[in-house]
């Protein structure tokens, strides 16, 4: 696994969040980050509309290794947090460039 230290960066706006590599218990947050989304922004993100996401859909996406490196951003509130931002980037085969997303 492609180990990346769990990071606090402020915000120009002076939010403090938590960069960190993605979990599998994530799932629950990225729907409620998704359901904040304006529906131009989910139709953008996916070059389709979509109404919802449910944690099958998140599947693939809840894992993060050498060759598939998945980040958060998460906003802490109070006692509970919020993820406010994913990435991801793939390796391309052979390994000279990747796909950011």
């Amino acid at each position: 696994m492609t180990s990346v230290l769990p990071q606090y960066v402020i915000l120009k706006n002076g939010l403090k969040v938590l960069i960190r590599e993605v979990r599998e218990d994530d799932g629950p947050k990225l729907i409620e980050m998704f359901e904040s989304l304006s529906d131009e922004t989910k139709y953008t993100r996916f070059m389709k509309y979509r109404k919802s996401l449910d944690l099958d859909d998140l599947k693939p996406f809840l894992h993060s290794d050498s060759k598939n490196l998945a980040i958060v951003a998460e906003l802490f509130k109070n006692v509970h947090s919020i993820i406010i931002a994913d990435g991801r980037y793939v390796l391309d085969e052979p390994p000279h460039g990747a796909n950011v997303g």
